[in-house]
Parts: C-alpha cells; structure tokens; sequence
C-alpha cells in the first residue's frame, strides 16, 4: 500500500515536472506538438519501473523514459523532414517536366523562325494549286500557329515573267488564295494572315532562264509576332 501511494505521488510530481518543462518562464505553453507524447512515454516508463521494482524502479523508468520519449519525437520530426523532402522532390520534378516542354516548344519556334527566311511553296507554270509536299509544311505551319496564338503570317506571291503584267498580279494572288485558305481551314483566323502580290515585279531571272524561273513561282512565308505584324501593317 505504501509502495502504491509512493507511486502515486511521484506520478503526480512527474507529470507536474513535464507539464512544467512545457511551458517558459510567464507560464505560456510553448508551441511543442509533441508534448503529450513526451509525457505519456515518461510516465508510461515511469510506472512500468515502478511497478517492478518500486520507487527505484520508478525513477530509473522515469529517466529511461526522457531518453525514449526524445528518440521517438526525433522520430516524428524525422518523418515530417522526409514528408517535406519528398513533396520537394515531386515540386523539382514538375518543374523540371515543364522546363523540358518550354526548350521543346522553343527548339521548334526557333527552327520555324530560322526557316521563315527561306520558308516557301513552289507551283508549277500558270498554276495555283498546292502539290502534296507543299500541303503538308502548310498544315504543319498550322498546327504550330494553333499553339503559339502570338504569332501571325505573311504570304506574298510571285510569278515567273512569262506572261502579261495583269495575268501575272492575278497568278500570284491566286497562289496566296491556296496558302491563305489552307490555313484557315486548319484553324489559322483570317486576321493572323496578312498577304501581297507581287506578280512578276520582283522577278531577278535573266529572260529565258527557266531553271530561275522555276523558283520564281512561289509564295514566300514569313513568321512574324504581334509586334512586327503590327509594325509592317502601319508601314504599307
């Protein structure tokens, strides 16, 4: 009996010395989550000791229990670092997915751009109707536009100078009708293309020259952003 009372009373000073080991100076208890599990492994050691071997036993537990009850909120503040750490570690790897969509998406507007200085069709003579090969960059061209919305394009239409002036103007202006309708009709609006016609006006083949004429029948393509669109449209 008197070996239960002793227990008692050391329970009670104990779990008043934990609760007091929680709180400062003013009497505020400080932000600690663990606490109650810290005093719950004092106390539960504590009364194991104690119950084997007494008032002894319950001191010796009490203290083996302040040892285990900082390994196990260790233990707890060492799972919540690897919680954080793995939530890090899908954030990293988002993003770095993302970064390798934007060099994709860049690569391609890069190699477009570098092909809008060269970027044309070609059309047989007297004709204005686009070739297979001719559709398909055409359709391509498309579907970049539908993903980069700040983009625009320019057609303009040549002729070879075999032919009248009038008949020329009206070639050239045919073959921007085959390019312009293809891409609306995959979805480029009329308002990202701006078009002229150029005839034969600014051929540079030397008369008779078929092999130059060949590439003087031709629409030339030309990439441009909102801003050089816009720069180009007020220059005319």
């Amino acid at each position: 009996m008197k070996q239960f009372i002793a227990i008692t009373a050391v329970t009670l000073a104990l779990s008043s010395g934990v609760a007091n080991a929680n709180q400062t100076a003013d009497g505020v208890n400080e932000a600690d989550p663990h606490r109650n599990t810290r005093a719950g492994i004092v106390i539960g050691n504590a009364v194991a000791g104690a119950l084997l071997a007494g008032p002894i036993g319950y001191a010796a537990g009490a203290f083996a229990g302040i040892w285990l009850s900082d390994r196990v909120v260790d233990g707890f503040e060492l799972e919540g670092v690897e919680t954080a750490l793995a939530a890090e570690q899908a954030s990293a790897a988002q993003l770095h997915r993302r970064l390798a969509a934007a060099d994709t998406e860049n690569n391609e507007l890069q190699q477009f751009a570098a092909e809008s200085l060269q970027f044309q069709v070609l059309f047989h003579t007297g004709n204005s109707q686009l070739d297979g090969d001719s559709e398909q960059r055409i359709e391509r061209l498309a579907e970049f536009m539908e993903r980069q919305p700040q983009l625009h394009v320019r057609l303009s239409g040549h002729a070879d100078p075999r032919g009248g002036d009038v008949f020329n103007d009206t070639l050239s202006a045919e073959r921007i009708t085959s390019v312009f309708a293809l891409l609306e009709s995959r979805g480029v609006s009329a308002g990202r293309i701006t078009t002229a016609a150029y005839g034969e006006s600014q051929s540079l083949a030397a008369e008779g020259d078929l092999d130059t004429y060949a590439f003087e029948r031709r629409v030339d393509i030309q990439l441009l952003n909102g801003e050089e669109n816009a720069a180009l449209a007020s220059a005319r």
